[in-house]
């Protein structure tokens, strides 16, 4: 992973386009109706996303590998005194996530920082309640000019792709969605890279 998120988590959500991207993914979330009792956000930094879905589960687990992205979100659960929020630092694999299930799990521009997507897929699946719904939100495929040179981690998702990928790691039910755009300047000039919201059920 190129980004070193430990050392940007003290200022992470201090630009207000985190802020609109996650109001704007947690609206598509919350126009599919559903309302479950336990919910992951997988890959969380802040937990901006939960912030902006809330109330939303009556328990959430925030869970990401960043120490330094964990400690600032939980100065911010604590400061909000949201008990329905638990945030958890995990590892590679997330073994602190074993025997969970969930009946929601969704992550936001999480997926393309991860080499095994296919085993991060059958992650979700195995920790989805039988009747659960995934939500993956990233970047459509694009040419490499988002992140730029020495990014090691996938250029977005080609929406045919990924949803073999997720039937393969069984996933029956699979749609996209358009929910949003990051503009980014590339060479001058003021670039979209639309994101898409995938839904994905057992």
């Amino acid at each position: 992973m190129s980004d070193n998120f430990d050392v940007r988590a003290k200022e992470w959500d201090e630009k207000p386009e985190r802020h609109e991207r996650s109001q704007a993914v947690a609206r598509a979330i919350k126009a599919s109706g559903i309302t479950p009792k336990t919910a992951l956000e997988f890959g969380c930094g802040t937990g901006l996303l939960t912030f902006a879905l809330r109330p939303f589960a009556e328990q959430t687990v925030l869970a990401d590998t960043s120490p330094g992205m964990i400690d600032v979100l939980t100065k911010k659960v604590e400061d909000h005194g949201a008990v329905d929020l638990s945030p958890r630092l995990i590892s590679e694999g997330a073994p602190e996530l074993e025997k969970s299930t969930f009946d929601v799990i969704y992550s936001l521009l999480t997926l393309h920082h991860i080499e095994d997507t296919a085993k991060t897929l059958t992650l979700f699946r195995d920790h989805l309640t039988p009747d659960g719904v995934l939500f993956i939100c990233d970047l459509d495929e694009e040419s490499g000019s988002f992140h730029g040179d020495n990014f090691s981690g996938h250029c977005g998702f080609s929406r045919e792709s990924l949803t073999g990928q997720l039937k393969r790691a069984g996933f029956s039910s699979v749609t996209f969605q358009t929910c949003h755009a990051i503009h980014k300047e590339v060479n001058g000039c003021l670039t979209p890279f639309p994101l898409f919201l995938a839904t994905a059920r057992p």
